[in-house]
């Protein structure tokens, strides 16, 4: 299980909040991957994740190779493919 976090920023480059971050196995369309709030794997979280007020986003998830779609108000849509927890 690894961390994952990062931000989200609108095109005038200031952080975007509540912004869609979608977590998807990579290469898939059809599914969303399983993600938690914390180490333990007790707590799921709901995907897509929402960026806090910074533009901030995090998740935990196992090993794996994933892609996120980020999408909302004031951003562009944008997939970031081929992101790789070990």
């Amino acid at each position: 299980m690894q961390k994952f976090q990062d931000a989200v920023f609108n095109t005038l480059n200031q952080p975007a909040s509540g912004v869609s971050v979608l977590v998807r196995p990579t290469g898939v369309t059809t599914q969303t991957s399983t993600i938690y709030g914390d180490i333990a794997g007790t707590a799921t979280r709901a995907n897509p994740l929402t960026t806090d007020s910074n533009g901030r986003f995090s998740f935990y998830a196992a090993d794996c190779r994933f892609s996120l779609t980020i999408s909302g108000n004031g951003v562009t849509t944008t997939t970031v493919t081929v992101i790789l927890l070990v």
